[in-house]
Formats: C-alpha cells, structure tokens, sequence
C-alpha cells in the first residue's frame, strides 16, 4: 500500500509541471497529451474519491474503483504510457 500525503492539489501541480517537461523531451503529439491529460485528471479524480470515501490514500495492491479504473495501478506510476516516436 502506498499512502499519498501533503497538498494534494501541490502535489498535481508539480505532476503536471514534470509531463509537460517529459512532453518537451519526448515529444508526445498533441492527441497523446490529450490522452495523457485525461487519464492524469480520472486518477486524480478516482484518488480524491478514494481518500473521500475511506479517509485515507492506503491503496491495496490490485485495486480497481467502481468504474473499474486501476487506482492502485495508477498510483504507483505503472499504468503510464510509453511513448516511442
């Protein structure tokens, strides 16, 4: 399990700020940010829903929300995109 602590709303300005930097580096097309940007803002959305409900960020390993998105996946960075071009 992996517990998300401090500013959550810090913490997705400074994701945000390091894919726009690996965007530069590994310039994504326009569609692939869009698809990145999506699936950042339903992880956080699923997160925040998540620490709502339980009141808390401890994720079990496997765990998928109500609409089946990978939290505990997402969470720990393994259902990133890789992008080759």
């Amino acid at each position: 399990m992996r517990a998300v602590t401090g500013d959550h709303r810090a913490a997705a300005d400074d994701a945000r700020r390091s894919r726009r930097l690996e965007r530069g580096v590994g310039r994504l097309s326009a569609a692939q940010e869009r698809a990145e940007d999506s699936r950042f803002d339903q992880g956080l959305a699923a997160l925040r829903a998540y620490a709502h409900a339980r009141g808390d960020t401890l994720i079990p390993d496997g765990y998928l929300d109500s609409d089946g998105f990978p939290l505990a996946a997402w969470s720990t960075g393994s259902t990133r995109p890789s992008w080759t071009g």
